[in-house]
C-alpha cells in the first residue's frame, strides 16, 4: 500500500499539470473559435453594407453604364490584342467612365474595399470569408477599370488608389492600357473619407 501512496504523491502534480494544460488548450480553442466567429460576423456586416447606400447604388450605376456599352465593349474585346488595341481599350474605359460620370461611384467602391482590407489586416474581419463573397466581383471590376485606376493614381499622385481592389482580387496587374493619361478630375464629394483632389 505504501508504494501506491508514494507513487500517487509523485504522479499527482504531473497529473494536475497535465489537466491544467488540457484545460488551457481547450479554453484557447474555444477563444479562437469565438474570435473566428466574430471575424466572420464582422465580414458578413460588410456583405450587407455592399448592398446598401452608398455602395449598392454606386455598384449598380457602374453596372448600368457598362451594360449600356456592352456591344462596343464586347466588339473591342473580340479584336486581336496589340499595343494599338491596348491604347483603344484604355481610351474606351476612360471615355466610358467620363461619359457615364462613374468617377464618384468608382471612388465609393474603392473606399469600400479599402475599409474591408483594413478590417481584415487588423484581424477584425476574415479575409477568406471576404474573398468568398467578393473576389469574383473585385477581379472583374479591377480588370474592367484598371486603366481608370491607373489614370486616377497618376492624377491623384497616389499609387495606392484602388490597391485594395487588387488585394481583394489577389491580382496586381492587368493586360494593359497603352499609355494612360491622368484621369480627368472628378467632383469632390467626400464619400466615405474619399475626397478626390484636383
Amino acid at each position: 500500500m505504501r508504494w501506491n501512496k508514494e507513487l500517487a504523491e509523485k504522479i499527482e502534480p504531473w497529473f494536475r499539470l497535465g489537466a491544467a494544460v488540457v484545460a488551457a488548450l481547450w479554453a484557447l480553442g474555444e477563444y479562437r473559435a469565438r474570435m473566428a466567429e466574430g471575424r466572420v460576423e464582422k465580414t458578413l456586416a460588410y456583405v450587407a453594407q455592399f448592398h446598401e447606400e452608398p455602395v449598392g447604388p454606386a455598384w449598380q450605376r457602374i453596372e448600368d453604364a457598362w451594360d449600356a456599352r456592352e456591344q462596343d465593349t464586347l466588339a473591342l474585346l473580340a479584336e486581336p490584342q496589340s499595343e494599338q488595341w491596348r491604347a483603344r481599350w484604355g481610351a474606351h474605359v476612360l471615355r466610358t467612365v467620363a461619359q457615364a460620370r462613374l468617377g464618384p461611384s468608382i471612388a465609393i467602391v474603392a473606399q469600400f474595399f479599402h475599409e474591408m482590407q483594413a478590417c481584415a489586416e487588423a484581424g477584425i474581419c476574415d479575409a477568406a470569408t471576404a474573398r468568398a463573397f467578393f473576389k469574383v466581383r473585385a477581379t472583374e471590376f479591377y480588370h474592367l477599370h484598371y486603366c481608370y485606376l491607373l489614370a486616377r493614381r497618376k492624377e491623384l499622385k497616389d499609387p495606392a488608389f484602388g490597391t485594395a481592389i487588387e488585394w481583394m482580387a489577389e491580382t496586381a496587374s492587368s493586360d494593359g492600357c497603352g499609355e494612360v493619361p491622368a484621369a480627368p478630375p472628378i467632383p469632390s464629394i467626400g464619400i466615405g473619407g474619399v475626397a478626390p483632389s484636383r
